[in-house]
């Protein structure tokens, strides 16, 4: 990720303090550090990056735009925020 567009992201929940925004972000890297450590945990995630490319693919494309691209994080943010107390916006 770009340097700018990384310190540009801001934390789903604005009532976190940066250091609780810390948590949650190293929470949701040791839950991907330890998913994609196993076989099952590495198909769950292309299984999901799969649907979500699928689902956001415009008809009669095979590629999709920086836009849906950017999209297809959105279909973590749900698990993130239950798991780790928000997400990446």
């Amino acid at each position: 990720m770009a340097y700018f567009a990384h310190h540009a992201r801001k934390w789903s929940d604005s009532k976190k303090t940066p250091l609780e925004v810390k948590a949650c972000n190293d929470k949701i890297i040791e839950m991907r550090e330890a998913t994609q450590k196993t076989s099952k945990g590495r198909k769950m995630i292309k299984d999901r990056m799969v649907a979500a490319y699928n689902e956001l693919l415009p008809a009669g494309k095979d590629s999709l735009g920086w836009e849906e691209f950017k999209k297809m994080t959105d279909s973590f943010a749900p698990m993130h925020d239950s798991l780790a107390g928000g997400h990446w916006i």
